[in-house]
């Protein structure tokens, strides 16, 4: 049987291991586990991938903010997986910060929380956004900057928060 391995690997990791809602039980929950395990779908993809002569997978990941500041350092866990690292990975200060980058010998990695407001969406929703890939022609940091003709005030975002406020101001 054919494993099907993707050009991109997409998905978000249940997010409740890592929220107030959750109780925060990190890798403590089986929920949170799932996060290391789809570091090991991605390194198996890219195995597949490299037996068929293929570039590696692009891997876009997403959680909530509270994954970068667990007590057992998930997000650390997380990275050093993804970098081939048979340790965790340590953040600079006491916590992960709200972007940043790794360069590896398996893999480049870079995130960044964004805000869903700022994309046209009338509510404030901040996600942590992660791209990780081993392709030498492919920066996932590029994914992350933001272009003259891209801000965070283009004239959709302002004109969505514009109907969002009045909507609200009048009782909707």
């Amino acid at each position: 049987k054919e494993v099907v391995a993707p050009d991109v690997l997409v998905g978000g990791t249940p997010c409740q291991a890592f929220s107030v809602a959750g109780a925060r039980k990190s890798l403590d929950d089986d929920r949170g586990q799932l996060t290391l395990e789809y570091v090991r779908l991605l390194n198996e993809i890219d195995a597949i991938r490299l037996i068929r002569g293929e570039q590696p997978a692009i891997a876009v990941w997403e959680n909530v903010p509270g994954v970068l500041n667990t007590k057992d350092n998930a997000f650390g866990c997380f990275l050093g997986g993804l970098a081939g690292e048979d340790m965790p990975l340590q953040p600079a200060g006491k916590k992960w910060t709200n972007a940043g980058a790794v360069f590896s010998h398996r893999r480049q990695i870079a995130w960044r929380t964004l805000n869903a407001e700022f994309f046209g969406v009338p509510q404030s929703r901040r996600r942590v956004f992660l791209v990780a890939s081993a392709r030498t022609d492919f920066d996932p940091t590029s994914v992350f900057l933001e272009s003259g003709s891209v801000c965070r005030d283009s004239a959709p975002s302002r004109e969505a928060w514009s109907v969002a406020s009045s909507l609200t101001r009048n009782g909707v």
